[in-house]
C-alpha cells in the first residue's frame, strides 16, 4: 500500500510565478504603461523625434474627434475630413511628429520597431541583496528601502535590466499592482502566471549545456556522457526564464515574459595537444544537425570544417577532456563559453 508520505514525495513539484506580459504583436511603444508603473519596472526605448509613439494625447485633445485612437493598431493614424484644422494636436503633440501639408494634418508614422521590457517577477535581485531590502513575498519581491545601502548587486542581474537606481534607493522591480494592464488601450498588457516543474524536452534538447553555464544561481547540471537531458534542482530555481530565453531549440518550457536570446556568431578552438580523437564531438554534433557535418577526424583529432560550425555548443560540453572552447554570442550582445 502506497502511504501518503510516498504520494507526496511522487508528486510533481511545480513552480508558479505571476508576471506581466506584454504582447508585440499589440503595443504600439506609447510609453502610457511605463509612465503610470510606480515601481519603475518599464522601460521603452524612446523613439527618434518627429514620429509618432502613439501616445494618443492627439486624439484625446481633438475638439471633434477627428483622430482616431483605435487606428494605432494598424501602425496609422487616418484624420478625418472633420478636422478643422484647429492646430491643438499640432501644438500638443510630445513628438512634434504632427503637421500641416497644404492644408491637410499629416501624422509621420512610427519609424522603428517597438522595444519594451519590463520586470519578470524572478527571484534574482533578492537572492545576491546583502541587506535583506528585498525579500520575497506570496506573490512578488518586496523592497524594503530603509534597509537599502546601494550596494547594486541586484542591478547586474536582472535579466531583463529594468532594476536602476532612483535617488536614495534602487527600483524597477514589478509590484503586480496591474497599472500598466489598465492604462493600456490596445490590451497589450495582461498578468499570468508561469509555471514549470523542471522538465526538459528530451526530443529538442542537444545536450549544448547553454543552460548549464546561463543559469545565475547554478542549479542546472548536464552528464553529457550519458546522453541525458540536463537536470534541475527545482527547489533553488528562481523562475527566471534565462535558460528557456537562452535556449537554441525551445526544450525549455520556462518562457513567457523574457524574448529568445538567439545565436548570431561565434568561435570554436580544438586544443590538438589534448584531443584524443574519440569522436563524440562528432557524434554530438551529428544528433544535433543530422546530415550536416561541422567536425571530422584528420590524422585522429578533431577538426572543424571551415563555415559548417552552429556555435551550439554541443561538441564542447561532451568532450571528455575539455579540448573544446566554443564561445557563443547573443542577439542581445551576451556572451556564453562552454568548454
Amino acid at each position: 500500500m502506497t502511504t501518503v508520505a510516498e504520494t507526496v514525495k511522487a508528486k510533481p513539484v511545480m513552480l508558479r510565478r505571476p508576471v506581466v506580459v506584454l504582447d508585440p504583436g499589440k503595443c504600439v511603444q506609447c510609453g502610457r504603461c511605463s509612465y503610470y508603473c510606480p515601481a519603475g519596472a518599464i522601460d521603452v526605448r524612446p523613439q527618434p523625434t518627429g514620429t509618432c509613439i502613439h501616445c494618443g494625447v492627439c486624439a484625446e485633445v481633438c475638439p471633434v474627434n477627428a483622430i482616431d485612437l483605435k487606428t494605432v493598431n494598424d501602425r496609422e493614424k487616418v484624420v478625418k475630413p472633420s478636422c478643422v484644422l484647429c492646430m491643438l494636436c499640432v501644438r500638443t503633440c510630445p513628438q512634434e511628429a504632427i503637421k500641416v501639408v497644404d492644408g491637410v494634418v499629416k501624422i509621420t508614422p512610427m519609424s522603428i520597431k517597438p522595444d519594451v521590457v519590463q520586470c519578470i517577477n524572478c527571484d534574482l535581485c533578492q537572492v545576491v541583496c546583502p541587506t535583506g531590502a528585498l525579500k520575497r513575498g506570496p506573490a512578488r519581491v518586496r523592497f524594503n528601502a530603509s534597509l537599502c545601502t546601494l550596494v547594486e548587486k541586484c542591478i547586474p542581474v536582472c535579466p531583463p535590466g529594468t532594476r536602476k537606481r532612483l535617488g536614495a534607493w534602487t527600483g524597477g522591480t514589478c509590484i503586480l499592482c496591474g497599472k500598466c494592464v489598465k492604462v493600456c488601450p490596445y490590451d497589450a498588457a495582461s498578468i499570468k502566471t508561469l509555471t514549470w516543474d523542471g522538465s526538459i524536452s528530451e526530443e529538442r534538447c542537444i545536450k549544448c549545456g547553454t543552460c548549464v553555464e546561463i543559469c545565475p544561481v547554478k542549479i542546472i547540471s548536464l552528464d553529457a556522457l550519458r546522453m541525458s537531458v540536463p537536470k534541475v534542482d527545482l527547489a533553488k530555481c528562481t523562475l527566471c526564464e534565462q535558460c528557456g530565453a537562452y535556449c537554441p531549440r525551445d526544450a525549455i518550457p520556462v518562457r513567457i515574459a523574457l524574448t529568445p536570446r538567439k545565436t548570431v556568431g561565434g568561435s570554436i578552438a580544438i586544443n590538438k595537444d589534448v584531443c584524443i580523437g574519440c569522436g563524440l564531438c562528432i557524434e554530438a554534433h551529428e544528433r544535433a544537425f543530422p546530415k550536416d557535418p561541422a567536425l571530422e577526424l584528420v590524422e585522429g583529432i578533431a577538426r572543424v570544417i571551415p563555415g559548417k560550425c552552429k556555435y551550439c555548443g554541443a561538441c564542447a560540453a561532451i568532450c571528455p577532456v575539455n579540448a573544446i572552447r566554443v564561445v557563443k554570442v547573443h542577439n542581445n550582445g551576451r556572451r556564453v563559453e562552454i568548454r
